[in-house]
């Protein structure tokens, strides 16, 4: 199945909106969502507007340097 294409921005409207659906503890979906935030400034910083899951890896890998490819899963 080939995954839609999606913006950072409305990939993360959507993850506010289904962390409030699961009723997370307010604590909990602001680190969250700041998390969030770091990854649209990365995308921007990067010349990016759609989510992908290299620029997902590429993110995670400036934080915690790895080695190899993550495994991605589509619905």
């Amino acid at each position: 199945m080939a995954i839609k294409e999606q913006s950072v921005q409305g990939l993360l409207a959507k993850f506010s909106e289904e962390l409030k659906r699961h009723q997370y503890p307010i604590s909990n979906m602001q680190c969250l969502l700041a998390k969030g935030s770091e990854l649209e400034t990365f995308a921007l910083s990067q010349g990016v507007e759609e989510y992908t899951v290299e620029l997902g890896q590429q993110f995670l890998s400036s934080f915690y340097p790895v080695s190899g490819k993550f495994a991605s899963y589509a619905e």
